[in-house]
Order: C-alpha cells, then structure tokens, then sequence
C-alpha cells in the first residue's frame, strides 16, 4: 500500500496509460463523482478503488452513490449555489457520513484574484482538501491543466461561466492556483507531485 492520497483528475492523459493497479494501491483514491462511472469502464487505465468522490454539493448532490456505501463524500457549497443545497448537505452528513469542507475552500478562494479564477477549479480544491484533511503526500494524476500551467477553461468553449455570464479565464489562473499549493504544502507539511 503506497501511504499517500491520489486524486484522479478529468484530464484524458490517464486513457491508455495502463495506471490502474497503481491507482488501486494508494491508501485513499479521490475522485469526482461526475468522472468515475466513465473511468470505471477503464479499469486498467483508471484503477477500480474509490475512497471518497470529491466535489461542490451541486455536484455530488446528482451523483450519490446509494450502491456503494465504502465510499465517503467531501463536498463544499460555492457562494452562488442556491440555498435549497444546504438541506442536502444535511442529509449527505446524516445519511452518508459527508464531510462538509466549504470554510476551508473559502479560506483558500480569498487568496486567489477573484477576477482570474471565479472559483478555485475541483482539482485544485481536491488536492488541498487531501493535504488538509488526509494529511498524507499527495499524487495528482490526470490534473493536466496544473501540471502543465495550462490556461484553465471550459471544454470546447474557452470560456468560464460565473453568475450565469461567460468570463474569459485569465491564463494565469492555473499559476495562481499552483502558488496557492505550493504554499499550503508548507502550511501543512506535506507535498503534491503531479504526473
């Protein structure tokens, strides 16, 4: 067992790479609940643990796994999400035993320029939310757009939408979000390396 947290990112880099026995032996593989159905059609690329799926409560609220009670759920509402979400985080917390992490997301969002990143991308907040609550080293595999200090944007559209209006990324973005990272390694004491 590999006594680290690996984050399983969107990025297709993982399709074809034959990482799946890796992925397996991490002590915990997080996941976005939104990807997993399609990875675990990829067993030998994607691997077929999942510890916890990771993700803004919209997210996880469509996503809930009755099927599979192993797996735990960390989530985070973001400012604009509509308060009828706060009765889910509710019910994730009784029900399936959820983490609720959105102080912690809010506390790294405000050291980020608002106006270039809107909202800290689901890699970015996964990868903290391991450092800080797993507090275990860190492997991002498929966070492409990190590792590579790609501009951050949405598929096919190149633009980011926030309150219901498209923003253009600023291509510093994934700069910004590897500097929050690399500081909050040192806060809490463990580092993230990205393949």
């Amino acid at each position: 067992m590999i006594n680290k947290s690996v984050v399983i990112g969107h990025a297709p880099s993982l399709l074809g790479a034959k990482k799946g026995t890796y992925i397996d032996g991490f002590r915990y593989v997080l996941r976005f609940p939104h990807d997993g159905r399609w990875q675990f059609g990829n067993p030998q690329d994607y691997g077929t643990r999942t510890s916890f799926y990771i993700g803004t409560t919209m997210r996880i609220s469509k996503h809930l796994r009755k099927d599979r009670p192993d797996i735990g759920y960390i989530t985070w509402t973001k400012r604009a999400e509509p308060i009828g979400k706060h009765d889910f985080i509710a019910h994730l917390v009784r029900n399936y035993g959820g983490m609720i992490v959105t102080d912690l997301v809010d506390k790294w969002q405000v050291k980020l320029p608002n106006i270039a990143c809107p909202f800290l991308s689901h890699g970015s907040a996964a990868i903290l939310i391991a450092l800080a609550i797993l507090k275990l080293p860190v492997v991002a595999l498929g966070c492409d757009a990190l590792r590579d200090g790609l501009p951050r944007q949405q598929p096919y559209t190149g633009t980011w939408f926030h309150e219901g209006k498209p923003r253009r990324v600023n291509e510093h973005c994934c700069d910004d979000e590897l500097k929050l990272i690399h500081e909050m390694e040192d806060e809490y004491g463990n580092t993230v390396t990205f393949e």
